[in-house]
């Protein structure tokens, strides 16, 4: 039960940032870039973000990468109806790079169909509870 009160306030959360009521809305993340020591530095001026092909699951992706460049899925890690984590490939300042990609959707994830898949899918082990 308690599990599911988490859902439910997840559920609750996204839709406080997704409509626009309440703090933290709309969110802006700085792009930041990290040197060999693992100092950050801000960007002033990243590149443009580019929509690249949905998951399995249809979730919308988009990463940023030079113009010229076209992301692509090099390995897909975890894909869900709300959420999708894979190695991508693209082009930064000229250079070839793989990362990792995350894409969370949870207007999906507020879903009554999603949210009853969750609590049938994912496993639970007697007597856990959360500390």
């Amino acid at each position: 039960m308690a599990i599911l009160m988490q859902i439910l306030e997840l559920a609750h959360l996204s839709k406080t940032l997704t409509t626009g009521r309440g703090v933290g809305f709309p969110f802006q993340a700085e792009q930041n870039a990290f040197d060999g020591d693992g100092k950050a530095s801000l960007i002033s001026d990243p590149p443009p973000i580019k929509k690249f092909k949905r998951s399995l699951w249809s979730v919308k992706r988009s990463t940023r990468c030079d113009e010229s460049s076209k992301p692509r899925q090099i390995k897909n890690m975890l894909d869900a109806p709300f959420y999708s984590r894979a190695a991508v490939e693209t082009t930064l300042d000229g250079a070839k790079t793989t990362g990792v990609f995350e894409a969370l959707d949870l207007h999906r994830f507020r879903n009554p169909i999603i949210l009853a898949m969750l609590a049938v899918r994912v496993p639970r082990r007697r007597r856990w509870t959360f500390k």
